[in-house]
This record gives structure tokens, sequence and C-alpha cells, in this order.
């Protein structure tokens, strides 16, 4: 619970609050009331879906391995951890969550310097155009329902918090992203819960990224590996009488304490 109001309070709020200049009055209000508009819409959108058991953090997959300079934002690589988890389990309900920027026929490329440039007002930004492959790995998830594509005002790593943590969810998500979660965007909410969402159902994964091989989408799925959370998290445990307190940072010393009966 607590969590879900500090994410509701993060959303109306908004990202411009770490920046230097703020967008104050009118303006400012305008955005905070399409923020929560647009909340409350995916809201009710995901009332009215079958429950989600995992959830890809997009943005985070497809720019994996691509901080080079001919790097890039990968659908195949979306598509390849989504085929993955298909692999892994064929009655997963997997949703997607991509900006919304990353949903049209020209992206922004936010690794790659020296590509095509776009200017807009007077910024400019380097920017990318869908191969024929990307534009199919976004037609395949929008036909199979798996594409929530998140409103332009709004932090996508909000949106698949909350869904791992919606009030009448009846079994824990999976979710796959390699985010550590230190970002400004998680600021905003207590630690603890934070900390125990990610070591316990956060998966990570390794694409094996290796631009020689094959790109082939069942090929790259292959290679892909989930790495799932420790089977039990590093804090203390408590079990039949004994307490098990972590000494280690890599969880494989713990040391054991028995209560004497006397």
């Amino acid at each position: 619970t607590l969590m879900r109001d500090a994410l509701v309070q993060a959303i109306a709020d908004g990202r411009e609050t770490d920046l230097k200049k703020k967008i104050k009055g009118a303006k400012g209000e305008a955005l905070k009331q399409r923020r929560i508009d647009d909340f409350n819409a995916f809201k009710k959108w995901l009332s009215h879906k079958k429950e989600y058991t995992h959830i890809v953090d997009g943005a985070n997959v497809a720019y994996s391995g691509q901080n080079h300079g001919q790097g890039g934002f990968q659908y195949s690589q979306i598509a390849a951890v989504v085929r993955k988890i298909e692999l892994e389990d064929p009655s997963a309900r997997i949703i997607v969550l991509l900006p919304t920027v990353y949903t049209g026929s020209v992206i922004p490329n936010n690794v790659q310097r020296g590509g095509k440039k776009m200017h807009k007002g007077n910024n400019e930004r380097t920017v990318a155009y869908l191969s024929k492959q990307d534009k199919k790995v976004l037609s395949d998830l929008r036909k199979r329902d798996r594409l929530f594509a998140v409103p332009v005002a709004s932090n996508d790593d909000w949106y698949w918090i909350y869904m791992a943590v919606q009030e009448d969810r009846k079994k824990p998500a999976v979710i796959i992203t390699n985010d550590k979660m230190r970002d400004h965007c998680f600021k905003f909410m207590d630690q603890r819960p934070l900390w125990r969402l990610q070591s316990s159902q956060v998966y990570g994964f390794n694409l094996n990224y290796d631009p020689d091989a094959s790109q082939d989408i069942e090929e790259m799925a292959k290679r892909c590996k989930l790495i799932p959370p420790l089977p039990v998290s590093r804090e203390i445990q408590g079990h039949s009488g004994h307490w098990h307190v972590p000494v280690s940072d890599d969880n494989s010393l713990w040391f054991c304490v028995k209560k004497h009966n006397d």
C-alpha cells in the first residue's frame, strides 16, 4: 500500500522535479493533471486485462549492450527476451512496457554518436529509423496484446513497478530488467519495500551479445539467459528456532544462531 501511494504521488509530481528548471505555473499544473489522467487511464486499461505474469522493461532490454559507436535501440533484443520467456514458460502472460517515443517509425538514439540528426525547436537529437524487422516486432507485440506504450510525460519505470504491486494481483509478477533501481525516479519511495521487490521478483538477463553472431530471433533467444533472483533474500531469516544472518556480500556465507534451551 505504501509503495502504491508513493507511486501515485511520484507520477503526479513528475520527472521535472529533478531538473534544474522546474515547470511551474499553469503549464506545470496542466502537465501534472495530464500525468494523473494518463495513469488513471492505464489503471482502467489494466483492470480489463487478464493478469500479466511477466513484465518486460522494454527500453532496458533494447539498449542492453549497445553503448558503442554503432549501438542503438534493438527491437530484436526485446523479441529475443519475449521468445525466451515463451520457451521457459509457454503459459506466460507477457507485457512489454515501452515509452511512447519508441513506438513510432522514427525514434531517438541515446547511444550512437554521429548518426542522423533531427531538429526540434532549438534542440538537436540523434535519431534512428525503424527497419522492417523492427516494425514487425512492434506489430507482433500489438497483435498479441503484449505492448503498452507509456505516455510521454511519465516514467516507464513507475508503470512496471505499479503492475508488480497492483492491489488485486493474484500471484507475484516476474519483472525482466537489469535496472538496479538506483536512479532518481526510485528515490520517491521507502527503499526497503523496493529492495524486497527487486530481490524477490526481478529477473536479470544476459543476451550474450555478439555483433558477429546470428541476429535471428530464435538464435538470439537460445543465447539469452534469464537470471532469477536468489532463492533467499539477504536479510535475517528465521526458521525452526534458528536465525540466519548474512555476513557476506555474495550470499555464500551465513551465520546461524540457534536458540539455547535450558
